[in-house]
């Protein structure tokens, strides 16, 4: 007890100490006898002078009293404006405050709990502290204070809201000094700070992500920027990508030329194997476009609440997917497509600006493999143009001595027969002569063809009836293994071009056919029909014209399923003399290709091993209506009509001369067009026709006629040549009277004479006038 709580005990025994004393005087001094007094209490003053210490003790007592009285009520002053400080400090205080004893029941509590908790102060005290989640601890450290209260016990605990919601608040709780039963908690609500804090771990964490994956883009772009064409990256990026990249699967689509397809590359499968995509192809959709995408100034787009199927329609996969547009800096290139629909992770932004960064990445290297590969195409399309044209030139030089060696031995050896016996030994030999002559000719005539020099009859022509006519021929030409299957156009399939060199291209891809089948039996299928052809089916096929322009195409197709061909092959097949039979020349699909060409139309080729071969003619459509010819006039032929050759080959020459002179003409010869020239302005009213070679020196046949038609434009001419093509058009041409394709017979060429002098109806006879 201290000191101020012992000042009204002192004074009561005081006042008590005076009262029992002034009682002892009374008795001693007044009561007792004069003769029992002591001496010293019998002084008549003795009795006034102990009243008035009496007196003065009673007074002194009165002062203490009043003293203490008035101390008492200025201490309960204070402490009543104390506790209405604390009481303020309490109630206003930000943080919630509880106060509970060692029982757990809640004794007060201040507005700032009120509102934590949700229900009102009164409320509040009739709870106790488990109500709310908080531990109650035991006696000795409750609420986790330190046992001297001292120093706060600090916590973080889930506060349980009477509503049934629950909060995260900081706890500090500690006894209260001046009543050691009870303990304060202080409750802050750090619900807003551990979400903070939540939200910068998890930045962290994306930072950190982002960091990984660019690093491990990075890693890609190097790998892949050793890729050698768009294939190679394709595949590898796929499977880069599924490494670098936060997604369970990855596809990459590249667009169309015409931008309205996507062409599928490689894709990652269920079980993360990489697979090959490159058969899919699939019309681009409004939400798919990544044209689109760009437009919106948005290189990817992140779907959400997406399924994933199996092959029964079940689902076996939820979750989003993203979509990046390939971009080379100008334009979109393709597509890259990931999703996480087998884990289920979520997708973030950062990994959607992932995504995109490798989407461009893609899109950049994919651009630079295809401008490389462009350029190695075109430089080895010039070189095999270039190889071509000199293997053409070679082919129609050969062909032109060719002919007219074969034109020598077989116009002698017709001449000879007819002036043998029909029983004379020697006419079999002769025959076999003429025979071997005749093969060769068309040996020579197939160089002529692949040179593209060979003469086109040119009409119009149903390759669906060109067929039917060559099925008799087509059966014998290929093996008996072999089946033919015809799947014709039911529409007309019209070109224009040359009907046996037509026929005889059907051939050689048939026999060709038939060789890839060799003894194994298979199925030879011919087709016919109308085909829109775009810049890539052109671009892909051998032709002559690399600018044929997109449309309509009749075509002619052989395929068979033989033994197929690998790459190499495919890209020597139509090299002259190049062949992988036995005992093949070499020249049947190279003759082909020619034709094909000079009909300006294109040849595709689709094969692989063991899968068989299909060759494919493109000819441009033209009208299937037949034209019309001119009635020719024929009138006879006279005994003396003079006859201009001209041929720089001797041997033709004067085979030539003794065929004409042998049946009645007079014959004037030269040896190169100027001659040619000069001949025929001494000669000009007494020549009937003139034959001319097409290839001489000094002066060639086309530039001979024209300077002959300016002397005289109503002569006939016969154009003899193993490689001349009448050109439409040409001035020349529509002069030209017929045609001789060398090596010809000498009774064809002197019927040829004839047939063109009794069109002009206007033979002459020999004027007598002196020959040069």
């Amino acid at each position: 007890m201290g000191r101020r709580a012992l000042v009204p005990v002192w004074a009561l025994v005081f006042g008590l100490l005076v009262v029992a004393m002034q009682a002892v005087f009374d008795a001693v001094l007044f009561h007792a006898d004069a003769a029992v007094r002591h001496p010293l209490l019998q002084p008549p003053d003795f009795e006034l002078y102990l009243r008035t210490v009496m007196l003065a003790l009673c007074v002194l007592t009165g002062v203490v009293v009043a003293v203490y009285l008035r101390r008492r009520a200025q201490v309960e002053e204070a402490l009543r404006v104390s506790e209405q400080r604390y009481r303020a400090l309490f109630d206003d205080a930000c943080d919630a405050v509880i106060i509970y004893d060692d029982q757990g029941r809640i004794t007060d509590a201040n507005r700032s709990a009120s509102e934590l908790l949700g229900c009102p102060i009164e409320a509040i005290r009739e709870l106790r502290i488990g109500d709310i989640g908080l531990p109650q601890g035991d006696p000795a450290h409750p609420g986790g204070a330190d046992a001297d209260g001292r120093q706060p016990a600090v916590n973080v605990q889930r506060l349980h809201r009477p509503d049934g919601t629950w909060v995260d608040v900081e706890v500090t709780s500690r006894r209260l000094p001046v009543a050691a039963e009870l303990t304060q908690a202080v409750l802050r609500d750090v619900t807003a700070q551990q979400a903070g804090e939540r939200a910068l771990l998890a930045s962290l964490e994306a930072e950190r992500r982002l960091a990984e994956g660019l690093v491990a883009v990075t890693t890609a772009m190097l790998e892949l920027s050793t890729c050698r064409s768009t294939d190679d990256l394709a595949r590898s990026a796929v499977e880069l990508g599924r490494q670098s990249l936060p997604l369970d699967r990855i596809g990459l689509w590249f667009t169309s030329d015409d931008g309205e397809f996507l062409i599928g590359t490689y894709g990652t499968d269920e079980n993360g194997n990489t697979r090959d995509e490159r058969h899919e192809r699939h019309r681009l959709v409004p939400q798919e476009n990544p044209h689109q995408m760009m437009s919106e100034q948005r290189r990817w787009r992140l779907v959400s609440d997406v399924d994933l199927y199996d092959h029964n329609h079940r689902v076996v996969g939820h979750g989003s997917s993203v979509r990046a547009a390939l971009w080379d800096g100008e334009r979109v290139t393709g597509m890259l497509c990931g999703d996480n629909l087998l884990s289920g992770r979520t997708i973030t932004e950062r990994d959607c600006e992932l995504v995109a960064l490798y989407a461009a990445i893609i899109g950049h290297l994919a651009s630079r493999l295809k401008i490389d590969e462009e350029r190695a195409r075109l430089q080895a399309q010039v070189q095999d143009a270039r190889k071509l044209e000199s293997l053409r030139i070679l082919a129609g030089g050969v062909a032109h001595d060719f002919n007219n060696i074969l034109m020598a031995i077989i116009g002698n050896a017709e001449l000879a027969l007819s002036r043998m016996e029909p029983d004379s030994p020697l006419r079999h030999f002769v025959d076999e002569i003429e025979a071997a002559a005749s093969r060769a000719a068309v040996l020579s005539r197939q160089m002529l063809t692949y040179s593209g020099h060979a003469a086109l009859k040119v009409e119009p022509i149903d390759l669906s009836l060109l067929v039917q006519r060559m099925s008799l021929v087509l059966r014998s030409s290929v093996s008996s293994r072999a089946a033919l299957h015809y799947e014709l156009g039911g529409s007309p399939c019209a070109v224009l071009g040359d009907a046996s060199q037509l026929e005889q291209v059907l051939v050689s891809l048939a026999v060709n056919a038939s060789d890839a089948l060799g003894d194994t039996p298979g199925i030879i299928t011919i087709r016919t029909g109308v085909l829109e052809a775009d810049e890539d089916d052109l671009a892909q096929a051998h032709a002559m014209d690399r600018h044929l322009r997109p449309g309509a195409y009749a075509f002619l197709e052989v395929s068979d399923t033989g033994c197929g061909m690998d790459p190499e092959v495919q890209s020597r097949i139509f090299e002259p003399f190049f062949s992988t039979k036995f005992a093949g020349r070499g020249l049947g699909l190279a003759a082909a290709l020619g034709t094909v060409r000079a009909h300006h139309g294109a040849i595709q080729v689709t094969s692989e091993p063991g899968g068989g071969s299909t060759f494919r003619v493109l000819l441009p459509v033209a009208d299937p209506a037949p034209r019309e010819t001119a009635p020719t006039i024929r009138a006879e032929v006279g005994a003396h009509d003079v006859v201009l050759v001209a041929d720089d080959d001797d041997d033709v020459l004067a085979l030539t001369q003794r065929a004409l002179e042998s049946s009645g003409f007079h014959v004037i010869t030269a040896e190169n067009g100027h001659d040619a020239v000069e001949l025929f302005r001494r000669n000009a009213d007494r020549v009937s026709v003139v034959i001319m070679d097409t290839t001489m020196p000094r002066m060639g046949g086309r530039e001979a006629i024209r300077h002959i038609r300016d002397v005289r434009d109503d002569v006939p001419l016969i154009v003899a040549s193993g490689s001349m093509q009448p050109t439409e058009g040409d001035p020349v041409d529509d002069h030209i009277a017929a045609f001789l394709l060398k090596p010809y017979r000498p009774s064809e060429m002197v019927q040829r004479v004839r047939e063109v002098i009794r069109a002009r109806g206007e033979p002459r006879a020999s004027t007598g006038a002196q020959e040069v």
